[in-house]
């Protein structure tokens, strides 16, 4: 099922049935996305908020995204052309965020292990592992 993108401004959602980008003008639903509607760019979180938490998303073969928590609500880092922050090296994500005032930064991973041997689908089995910062860049 597709979606046209100007409909992926949203607050909330079940992970079950979450949004992914699958290419620029469209979206479709995956139970192994990041269910995020609320975009920021990396600009405006340096320089507006005290963010609560640094959360690096790790999607698949060592790549990544990110996303930080600002006020309690979840928002997927952009640049400033509106791409969503993404790399193969979790340290130069850190050092595109090295100017970002947290003291809270996780990798989160979500396996579909259970789904590939034909167990149940679960709705939420994300891990958070607490990540330093020791400015390797």
């Amino acid at each position: 099922m597709l979606l046209d993108h100007r409909f992926a401004l949203f607050t909330k959602c079940d992970p079950a049935l979450s949004l992914i980008e699958s290419n620029r003008s469209k979206l479709a639903y995956s139970p192994y996305s990041i269910c995020l509607g609320v975009f920021m760019k990396l600009s405006k979180l340096e320089k507006f908020f005290e963010v609560e938490k640094v959360v690096f998303h790790s999607l698949d073969l060592a790549l990544y995204n990110v996303s930080a928590i600002v006020e309690g609500e979840e928002h997927m880092i952009t640049d400033e052309k509106g791409e969503r922050l993404k790399s193969h090296n979790l340290l130069s994500l850190q050092k595109k965020l090295q100017h970002v005032r947290t003291n809270n930064q996780v990798i989160r991973q979500s396996s579909a292990y259970d789904e590939m041997i034909g167990g149940p689908v679960k709705t939420n089995n994300e891990m958070e592992v607490p990540l330093g910062d020791n400015k390797l860049y």
